[in-house]
């Protein structure tokens, strides 16, 4: 498969490519929590609801 590559678009041009592919910066993958799923989401894959907040004027 390298052979064919290096056949078809040289080896200068191949290493370049494989030197950038090798250097270039991984995409960050961003983790999903539970927190950031909506609540009918979370419901819908069972995940607890998060407790109902007190409202200021009844502590």
């Amino acid at each position: 498969m390298l052979q064919a590559l290096i056949a078809r678009h040289g080896r200068r041009r191949v290493a370049w490519a494989l030197l950038r592919a090798l250097l270039a910066p991984r995409p960050r993958v961003r983790r999903l929590h539970e927190q950031d799923l909506s609540p009918r989401l979370g419901r819908d894959i069972g995940i607890e609801p998060p407790p109902v907040r007190r409202h200021h004027w009844e502590l």
